[in-house]
């Protein structure tokens, strides 16, 4: 039956573009839905949009859409996207802040991979970049005036150059924009196809992410007017709308680079939003999975935004909805490592595609359910081979796994069916799916369980069962339109508008009073640009709906809520009250609290297009499956299934797993112990009845190696999310300055999240030292931070918990966090001239935190407050070991359902198979070093600027009996000092298990198996290991950076690096108020084949740095005044070292001044002849005139107008100079 006519007489379309395929719906002006799925790149068709609604239409392809019959069409777009993953944009230019040349390359220090010997940084937006004297202060007073002179010889200079596009940021333009509209009302003057500013791009504080997110905007710009004005071409004048990444359609003249980077995916989620509603689920998931990658989300009411977000290397600034991404999809590669089997992240794409679409493509996911029977080719459309009109190649897909099947065999000399490695790959593929998952639920302390699965996109349907299974999900939907479910969310999407500025304001009567004038202002500003635009697009004008929200935190935090507005400050305490417990499970420290940001939501009311039921009343209700197939889902033997499809079933129909439901776009396998319904909405509810637990073996499989690699580093990154989502210091909650692992009953190492280097593998001596000397009951927990004991220095805490099963003790956790301060003689613990461990803070060598589950408060404070030099700011370092306790209790939450699942004796004995794994690749690792021979000795040593000797030589042996072999002696390094730069052993270890860890070539987790080949041999009574009561605060932080140097050194792998953390303290003199902590990158050292890179945190640490405007707002007696890399720094060579940087701090008011450094007075060395780095420099410039050149160790008290320049280190070159 024809459904009535809605009143329209038109068409509609809504379009997602993905990496693979394009999905069109179109409703017809009888509302009736009409689908095509296209393969988005084809020698066939020009574009795969405009060629599914000429199908739809019966338009031919010389021909113009005709635009009496369209209403309006929307997309959702990757053209920005693969433009920015390519680095295909625009040609564009940077004006930026004088002195700040280089701050948006620098960003925030973090190298991208903490393992990559070879450092590479993404490739920069902008091509030009001219620095322009101006300057605002923290308050938007102009300290400089703009020179208007060579801002104009810039933008002409740019001009000459071929610029396309400009982007202008200067510091602090989010509180005073003065500067930035002259010097955009001059670009325009240029002519220059695009100008974007950073208050107009997003007007919040911090330059790095507002810059970045300009520089996005310009560079993409250009890339989507041009796209938009080749559909121009085929449409006319139909009305177009593009969806944005933060969830609303744009105008084709307002969808810039930010909007766009996320725009299918945002479709989806609204998609899901309206499907929970429709459904009446309270809390799900959104699994999205496509042909290239997954993409995740969650919904429990309302849509989620984030504001901070890194894509393609860049990290910027703007309201995307929440979308968790992982590389893996239906064409994700299958690959096997040696040892187990690996799925992604490289992707077939739609061209060749997988090996089933016939076209010489790689085995993939896809081609694992073909074989497995969970996809059939004759209910797929014909759209593949060469010629594309070919069905699915099933002996194609066959072949490419008999291929792997074989490459297995030979590695593991034990059979292996074919069907054994399909069903292996499904599951590796689905544990990785899983931890996207996890991340958006479980580590925000949301219960997954608790959560329905709202499957969609092509593949989805295949992995539902699967992946619900290994989350403990037990209700599954898929809608009609699972398929083309993103083209779905964005022909429902609002047309909308968002605003966030920051407005840092006491969240007091007159702070609430003053912000909500100016969201009044910006609410009518986007209520009149909404209906501007949409009368262009449409006779009706919008019913505006008006959301208001602000962002909060306590005064002196960096970590802000996103609550509703509220109208006086008693009812934001009690709103900003719950959100905090919500989102940390403890209440806020009560204190002022501060309005960071408003923002301001200005939308349409949902959309609605069409058919809401997706039945005819009167066709056929298909009672009985049309065939049955042989599906495999163990690989023992295959089921017979019967096979429905989709379209013919109607509501009530019900049925019990096994079987498939087929549709033109996509398949959904029922399992083994699912229920399917078919709701009156058309959906299909799965639910699990079957939570049996898993059958395994404890021998090691190769599949299951890849499984609990998995799992085990998912709980170990949970415990982080955990203590981040709970701390209170920003240290632990900003600077990420902490590390979580999994221990075995006997205190081995299974897996170290990968958090900070000089943590790595330390943690071990400590849990077996605890173990060893402490009694530990269910719920308890210790807590040490003795540095010969397996401690780094005293700030480093680290929280030891048993994970008890049937009453014994089988599993420890542990966490180690850098505490602000532990006491000591100097405020922050980092004495530069401490001699003894007492003046670095109180020693904790085994405390018992918690017993019985309870936390011991009065004795935690009796210890910190003892010592000559008590430890500070009590309160705070209460909270953050209670945040520690809460991500020990995470692990052994999750430690404890992994058993559950698989049983105790199966997970310690992967455990076990884990380290044997990451032995085996040390020992590979070996065998290149030895290079053929029988045995290998090197040598290398270096001098610390102080005339300490560290000495290192690294023999390595085939070993008949024990197999390859390797010690690492520090025999010859000086004897301890009675400075600080005493490296405690657990510092040596952990730097000998970082570099061997680059050496490896595969992704493993972090355990003590790394180090079974490896024998450490360190002198007793050397700077390595000096007795109970040296001193220890720069061993930590800087002469950690050196044994990284010498190991390199004598593997003749790489030069030296900066060799230093570069660390700056400062604040008032009496020790009062708030005090400042950040280390500043360097230049890394040239491997072969590299140059090194400028600008970065080097080895030992990765923390990140304060942004310059948020710290010039929080410390007024400080402003920066230069941050800039230093260009030629690096040692030449024929790869040369990279740069290291300038940074200037200007005091504005007395301060106490601490520089702890290294690699002063003696240069980073460069190999095989390349030329050494340039050592660093610390300059005080006196406000009369005077200069003092500093030590690398300095404590100074510097008065108003003094300036600090801190010149890190280059790294050193390799290779000889090309002559």
């Amino acid at each position: 039956m024809t459904p009535e006519p809605s009143g329209n007489t038109q068409w509609r379309f809504a379009v997602d573009r993905g990496g693979t395929f394009t999905d069109v719906i179109g409703f017809d002006p009888h509302d009736k839905i009409h689908t095509a799925k296209l393969l988005s790149e084809s020698s066939d068709y020009e574009d795969a949009a405009i060629e599914g609604i000429r199908q739809m239409l019966g338009t031919p392809q010389d021909r113009i859409l005709p635009e009496d019959r369209i209403a309006w069409i929307r997309f959702g777009t990757t053209v920005a996207t693969n433009a920015l993953l390519e680095r295909t944009g625009a040609s564009t230019g940077l004006i930026i802040t004088s002195g700040f040349r280089d701050l948006l390359e620098i960003g925030t220090q973090e190298r991208p991979d903490l393992f990559a010997l070879a450092i590479k940084k993404p490739q920069l937006l902008y091509g030009k970049v001219r620095e322009v004297p101006e300057r605002m202060s923290a308050e938007g007073v102009v300290i400089h005036p703009m020179n208007v002179d060579v801002l104009r010889s810039g933008f002409a200079q740019f001009k000459t150059l071929g610029v396309e596009s400009v982007a202008i940021v200067f510091l602090h333009a989010w509180k005073n924009a003065e500067h930035e509209r002259i010097a955009q009302e001059l670009a325009r003057e240029f002519q220059f196809s695009y100008v974007a500013v950073s208050h107009q791009t997003l007007s919040v504080i911090q330059v790095v992410g507002r810059g970045q997110t300009t520089l996005l905007d310009a560079y993409l710009g250009p890339v989507l007017e041009r796209y938009t004005h080749r559909l121009r071409r085929w449409t006319g004048s139909i009305p177009l709308s593009f969806m944005g990444s933060s969830g609303g359609l744009y105008s084709p003249a307002s969808f810039t680079g930010k909007d766009a980077v996320f725009s299918g995916p945002a479709g989806g989620v609204l998609g899901v939003a309206k499907m929970a509603k429709a459904e009446g689920d309270g809390a799900v998931i959104g699994f999205d999975m496509g042909g290239t990658s997954t993409d995740v989300c969650r919904y429990d009411g309302s849509l989620e935004r984030v504001l901070d977000v890194k894509f393609a290397g860049i990290r910027f600034q703007a309201p995307i909805l929440h979308i968790n991404t992982i590389a893996a999809g239906g064409g994700s590669v299958l690959g096997f490592d040696g040892y187990k089997f690996t799925v992604g992240p490289e992707s077939a794409g739609a061209d060749p595609g997988p090996a089933c679409y016939g076209r010489g493509g790689p085995a993939t996911i896809t081609d694992a359910n073909v074989v497995l029977g969970r996809i059939l080719p004759q209910y797929i459309p014909a759209v593949f081979g060469h010629d594309r009109v070919s069905q699915l190649d099933v002996g194609a897909a066959q072949t490419c796994l008999r291929d792997l099947q074989e490459t297995v065999i030979r590695a593991l000399g034990r059979p292996l069916t074919e069907v054994e490695l399909a069903l292996g790959y499904i599951r590796v593929a689905n544990e990785a799916m899983c931890r996207p998952i996890k991340d958006l639920s479980v580590s925000r302390g949301y219960d997954v369980r608790n959560h329905v699965l709202l499957c969609f996109g092509g593949a989805a349907g295949q992995h539902a069962c699967g992946i619900a299974r290994i989350l403990g999900i037990s209700k599954i939907r898929i809608h009609p339109l699972a398929g083309l479910f993103s083209a779905y969310g964005i022909a429902i999407a609002p047309v909308q508008r968002l605003a966030i500025e920051t407005i840092s304001c006491h969240a007091d009567a007159d702070g609430l009073r003053q912000a909500y004038e100016r969201v009044l202002q910006l609410t009518r500003a986007l209520e009149e640009l909404m209906c501007r635009e949409h009368a262009t697009t449409s006779s009706v004008m919008p019913v505006c709906v008006n959301k208001i929200e602000c962002d909060v935190r306590s005064l002196g935090r960096d970590y802000s809520i996103t609550v509703p507005w509220c109208d006086t400050p008693q009812v934001l305490v009690t709103v900003f009250g719950a959100k905090h417990r919500q989102h940390f499970g403890f209440d806020p420290p009560e204190s002022i609290l501060e309005l960071v940001n408003i923002r301001v939501e200005v939308s349409t009311h949902d959309i609605p297009c069409g058919a809401e039921s997706y039945f005819d009343s009167d066709r056929h209700v298909q009672t009985t499956s049309c065939e049955t197939t042989q599906v495999w889902f163990d690989a023992t033997e295959s089921c017979d299934v019967p096979v429905y499809r989709r379209e013919a079933l109607s509501p009530g129909f019900s049925l019990s797993g096994p079987a498939l439901i087929v549709e033109n776009h996509s398949t959904i396998l029922i399992e083994p112990g699912f229920n399917a319904n078919v709701e009156p909405s058309g959906t299909i509810s799965l639910s699990c009845h079957d939570t049996e637990q898993e059958s395994l073996a404890s021998e090691c499989d190769p599949i299951f190696l890849e499984v609990f690699h998995h799992r085990f580093m998912s709980i170990a990154e949970q415990m982080g999310d955990t203590l981040v989502r709970t701390a209170h210091s920003t240290n632990i909650k900003e600077r990420r300055d902490f590390s979580c692992a999994v221990f075995d009953a006997e205190g081995q190492l299974v897996c170290n999240a990968p958090h900070i280097p000089v943590h790595l593998g330390a943690m071990g001596e400590t849990v077996r030292h605890i173990i060893g000397h402490t009694t530990l009951r269910p719920g308890d927990v210790v807590a040490s931070n003795d540095p010969y004991n397996g401690g780094s220095h005293l700030p480093d805490i680290t929280l030891v918990a048993t994970v008890f099963r049937n009453g014994s003790p089988k599993f420890y956790v542990a966490c180690r966090a850098h505490h602000a301060d532990i006491g000591g003689t100097v405020p922050g613990s980092m004495p530069p001239f401490s001699s003894r461990l007492e003046d670095e803070g109180i020693v904790i060598r085994s405390l018992l935190l918690v017993r019985d589950h309870q936390f011991r408060e009065e004795d935690v404070l009796s210890v910190l407050r003892s010592g000559a030099y008590p430890a500070r700011n009590l309160p705070e370092r209460l909270s953050d070991l209670r945040a520690q306790v809460s991500a020990l209790r995470k692990g052994g939450e999750e430690l404890s359902c992994l058993c559950d699942q698989f049983r105790d004796e199966v997970v310690t004995a992967y455990m076990s198979h884990i380290r044997r794994y990451a032995a085996d690749l040390t020992r590979e690792t070996l065998n290149v070093l030895l290079g053929g021979h029988a045995e290998r000795v090197c040598r290398f040593s270096d001098v610390m600027d102080d005339g300490t000797v560290l000495r290192v030589q690294i023999r390595i042996v085939s070993d008949s009996s024990r197999g390859l072999q390797a010690e690492v002696d520090f025999s010859g390094t000086s004897a301890q000092v009675s400075g600080n730069l005493n490296a405690p052993p657990a510092v040596t270890r952990a730097a000998v298990l970082y570099v061997f860890r680059t050496l490896f070539q595969k992704p493993i987790p972090l355990n003590d198996g790394c180090l079974v080949p490896i024998r450490i041999k360190i002198p007793e009574g050397s700077l390595l290991a000096p007795d109970a009561n040296a001193a220890v605060a720069g061993g930590n932080v800087e002469t950690s950076q050196r044994i990284v140097d010498i190991l390199y050194g004598a593997l003749d792998i790489a030069a030296a690096s900066q060799g230093t953390m570069n660390n700056v303290l400062f604040g008032a003199p009496d020790g009062t108020g708030a005090q400042y902590y950040e280390t500043i990158a360097g230049g890394s050292g040239a491997v072969h084949g590299s140059h090194g890179a400028s600008a970065v945190q080097v080895h030992m640490t990765n923390t990140r740095m304060t942004d310059v405007e948020v710290l010039e707002q929080r410390f007024p007696s400080v402003r920066i005044e230069r941050f800039e890399i230093r260009r030629g720094s690096g040692g030449v060579g024929q790869w040369r070292g990279g740069d290291g940087v300038v940074r200037s701090y200007r005091f504005l008011q007395p301060q106490s001044l601490t520089v702890l450094s290294e690699r002063r007075t003696r240069e980073p060395f460069g190999l095989r002849g390349g030329k050494p780095g340039v050592p660093g420099r610390n300059r005080l410039l006196r406000s009369n005139g005077s200069i003092e050149n500093l030590d690398s160790k300095a404590h100074v008290i510097v008065q108003s107008g003094d300036l600090l320049e801190v010149s890190t280190p280059g790294g050193g070159g390799y290779g000889c100079p090309p002559v």
